[in-house]
Order: structure tokens, then C-alpha cells, then sequence
């Protein structure tokens, strides 16, 4: 391979892999849910919270994954379309209740 063609590949690359870095940087918490359980949650977010969005999933029986990111000094939540309209608002609520600056103040959750 010569050097202008590997100099060409980089350049192509490097803003694919610039842009997947900018985004996991932006991602404050990811919940994973099925049957109603969470069964993984990684990033920041209090245990409380956790807790509270654990009480919703299990009450909906819901599966779907949970998605905040830094957005302009909020929370921009997004949830899966598993998930139907009604659950989706209540847990919106219950991110809802939880100051910004505590969420992204919490300790790094790996479960």
C-alpha cells in the first residue's frame, strides 16, 4: 500500500472515528431492560434513580434500552421504540425528578 493511499484511508477514517469517540463522551447513563428487570446499566446515575426506573420497568414488564445525553446543560433522554408511549413518559418523569448536576455528579455505575 503507498503512503498517499494509506494517507487517504486515515483521512477518511479519522472523522468516522472522531465522531463515535464525540458521542460515547456525550452518553451520562445507558439502561439496558428485559422482562421488566434492568439487567445492565453503565455510566452516571445515582442509585436512587436506578431504583426508581427499576420500579417502572418492572411494573410495565417492559424491554428496551434507556439512553441520556449531555444536551446544553440537560438531560436529552431517549428510549428505545420497544417501549411503549405511556412507560416511555413515566420514566421520562422519573429522570425528570433528579437535579442534572446530581445525575452527572454520580459515581460510574458498570452492572
Amino acid at each position: 500500500m503507498s503512503q498517499l493511499s494509506l494517507i487517504l484511508l486515515l483521512c477518511l477514517l479519522l472523522p468516522l472515528l472522531l465522531g463515535l469517540g464525540a458521542r460515547r463522551a456525550l452518553s451520562v447513563f445507558v439502561v439496558r431492560i428485559a422482562g421488566g428487570e434492568v439487567v445492565s446499566a453503565r455510566g452516571r446515575l445515582p442509585k436512587s434513580l436506578l431504583t426508581d426506573l427499576a420500579a417502572v420497568a418492572r411494573r410495565a414488564g417492559c424491554s428496551g434500552v434507556i439512553r441520556a445525553r449531555r444536551r446544553r446543560g440537560a438531560l436529552d433522554v431517549q428510549i428505545s421504540s420497544g417501549i411503549d408511549p405511556g412507560t416511555s413518559q413515566q420514566f421520562r418523569n422519573v429522570i425528570g425528578q433528579v437535579p442534572f448536576q446530581r445525575v452527572i455528579s454520580a459515581a460510574k455505575l458498570s452492572r
